[in-house]
This record gives structure tokens, sequence and C-alpha cells, in this order.
């Protein structure tokens, strides 16, 4: 069942035993949880098992000063990018603090957006301003998956999780949502105005600018004839799709274009060939996407036409080798 997530969700599972977590506040390291090492390469010479129990015990006593000090400022829920020593693990299991690894730079900071929280670069007490809030931290299996679910009270940030019985049904809710969400993001954003859709507009333009090349002279009448056919091809490959004569379908919209209908588009719902009103219908196109398809379609071909030199790669010349590669003398 694909829900929405007021947070975020994670594909990964949690480290150690701690696999939920209520109103929990947060700690967020951008470094791994592990004792940092001089890089300079030695040898260790050991003469009893006291000496060997002995070697790691500053090691484990400073990781457990550490932990200590989440605890005393009341962390819960640990996040951290990098690896996590089975040391850490232990004492982390010990004090009953949820630990969680991401790989992800992106990750990190959608992460700290949501939960409030400041990416910490040093394993220490982080202060009260740098610590996270979630309303709840809970691990979750979806579909055969092992995902983290990270509930925000007030957050900005949500997650759409798609379920789907095949991999090509979740590519195509997918892309939808992608879509759906880039043209809400554009609307809220950047530009309101809608044109109508079904091909109506680009007809429209194709009609006008048809209209116009007639009044050019010379050579470049041809030029602006082509260049309005080029706004035929929406048109065409919506009524393709849908299994309908396209000359017939350009036809009909040319000729209601030029009675007058500006928003006349292509009837998909139709078996008969008849323009219908896109706006009317509600079959409407962002304004900003017509825009920059067209600006960048016309920025693509005038690079093209600014080739001046075409190079094309030849063999070089001299005798051909015999066989194995070798030349014959």
């Amino acid at each position: 069942m694909t829900q929405v997530v007021p947070g975020m969700c994670l594909v990964r599972d949690a480290y150690g035993t701690e696999k939920s977590k209520l109103k929990a506040r947060v700690a967020v390291f951008d470094v791994g949880m592990e004792m940092t090492s001089t890089e300079a390469k030695s040898t260790v010479l050991l003469n009893s098992a006291q000496e060997l129990m002995d070697f790691t015990k500053s090691e484990e006593v400073q990781m457990e000063e550490f932990v200590k000090g989440l605890v005393e400022a009341k962390v819960d829920v640990v996040f951290c990018k990098g690896a996590v020593q089975d040391i850490a693990t232990h004492y982390l299991n010990k004090y009953k603090i949820m630990v969680i690894k991401i790989t992800s730079k992106f990750d990190i900071k959608r992460l700290c957006k949501a939960l409030n929280a400041t990416a910490l670069v040093r394993l220490g007490k982080p202060l009260p301003e740098e610590i996270g809030y979630a309303e709840d931290i809970h691990c979750e299996e979806l579909g055969g998956t092992k995902t983290i679910m990270i509930r925000t009270g007030d957050s900005r940030i949500a997650t759409i999780v798609l379920r789907g019985a095949t991999p090509h049904l979740l590519d195509e809710l997918e892309r939808a949502i992608d879509d759906a969400v880039n043209l809400v993001r554009c609307v809220t954003t950047r530009d309101q105005r809608f044109l109508p859709g079904g091909g109506a507009a680009e007809l429209e333009v194709a009609h006008r600018l048809a209209e116009w090349g007639k009044t050019v002279p010379g050579l470049e009448q041809y030029a602006a004839v082509k260049f309005a056919e080029c706004f035929e091809v929406v048109p065409r490959i919506l009524a393709k799709n849908a299994g309908l004569s396209h000359t017939k379908v350009l036809a009909a919209l040319y000729a209601a274009h030029a009675s007058g209908q500006c928003t006349a588009g292509v009837n998909l719902a139709d078996e008969v060939i008849t323009p219908h009103d896109a706006a009317a219908a509600g079959v409407l196109d962002h304004y900003d996407t017509k825009r920059w398809a067209i600006q960048l379609a016309v920025e693509a071909a005038m690079t093209v036409l600014r080739v001046d030199h075409i190079i094309v790669a030849k063999q070089a010349g001299g005798p051909k080798g015999g066989p194995g590669g070798a030349r014959d003398d």
C-alpha cells in the first residue's frame, strides 16, 4: 500500500538490539562510530594474556566515556555516517541507545533538516542545540525489505513510499508522482500560467507560424514553414498513440484553428475524429514546461546548424597487414 510518511524512510536496518524509540532525542554524526588511530605503522609484542587485555582497554574506556556523554545528553537515537565498531555497538546496546548507519551525505543533510539537528564532525557529547527530535523511529519490514520509519511532528519533509507488484509498475508510479510533484513545485514557486493541452497550444503556434511564413519573402519562407511543421509532432504522437489516423486528426485540428477555435485539441475520448475544447475539458499543460521545451529544442537545432566543419575519421593509408596483423615482406 502506497503511503506518505511525515518524515523520512530509510532502506536499511538498525544496528544492535534497539529497534524502536518514541519521542526520541536524536544526535547526528557525520563521522563513524570508531576511535581514531594513528597512521604510523608499528608492531606490538604481547607476552601474556593480561597484556592482550590491557592493549584495547584504553579504547574501550574512551568509547564508554563517549556513550556515557550521550546518556548525559539524554540522546535516544544516534545516526552516524561511516563504520560502527563492535565495541561501540556493545556500549550503545548496554545503555539502550538505538544506532543507525547512513552512507549517503544527501540523506544526512535531509535528516538534519527533518529533525532540526546539526551534523557533528566529532565524537563527543552533543550540545542541547545540536540535538534533533523525532516523534517515532522504528524498524519496519515492507515487502521483505527492512526499512526505518522516521516520523517527525512539524517537519516540512515528507517521504512517499511506493509499493507495487512488479518493478515496471513501480517505475511508472515513480515517474507519475515525480511529474506531479515537479508540476506543483513549478506552480507554487515559479509560474502559475497554464495552456490548453492535447496539442492545442502547439497546433495554434504551428498555424500562426505557417500564416506568418507565407508573408516572408525569399528562401527564408521555406525555413519558416518547416519550423511551423515541427510543432505538429505533439498532436501527431497523441493521435498515433490513441490509434487514430494522425493525418485526419491534423486536418481536423487545422480546420478548427483556422476558424478561430484556438483551444481545440486532440479528442482521445471519442472514436470520431473531432477536436474538442481542451481548456473547457480541463486538459491543461504548464506554461513554463512548454516554454523550456521550445527553447531547448531551438537551441539544439541552432547548435547543429552552426557547425562549420565535420571531421570524418578514416583509416590511415599504407599497406594493409597480412594474416595475424603482421606486414608481408
